[in-house]
């Protein structure tokens, strides 16, 4: 089974994880005060459902994880101001602005 891990245990990550069930992807909302030991990020792709975060063990861990797929574009869009302009600047076929809109 896949697993993907949500930094952030709100709405929208218990929304993630009831939508990946049917589809065989285990989703594992994950408190920002978790123990990086008691996350199963290893073996996971991870995202997050929030922009901003505090800096716990955690964050700096999934913050360096290759498996982190958008750990690039989350420092842009966390301020509104390097967001639009990233959005002006780009051009059609921007991986970052597609996954910043």
């Amino acid at each position: 089974m896949k697993q993907v891990c949500v930094l952030g245990n709100g709405q929208l990550g218990r929304m993630l994880r009831q939508a990946g069930e049917p589809l065989g992807i285990s989703v594992w909302p994950v408190g920002l005060d978790a123990e990086p030991e008691a996350v199963p990020f290893h073996q996971s792709v991870i995202t997050a459902e929030i922009e901003r975060w505090p800096e716990t063990a955690l964050t700096r861990e999934l913050a360096r994880h290759n498996a982190f797929v958008n750990r690039d574009v989350f420092p842009i869009i966390a301020d509104r101001l390097t967001q639009k302009t990233a959005v002006r600047q780009a051009r059609p076929g921007d991986r970052a602005v597609a996954a910043a809109v």
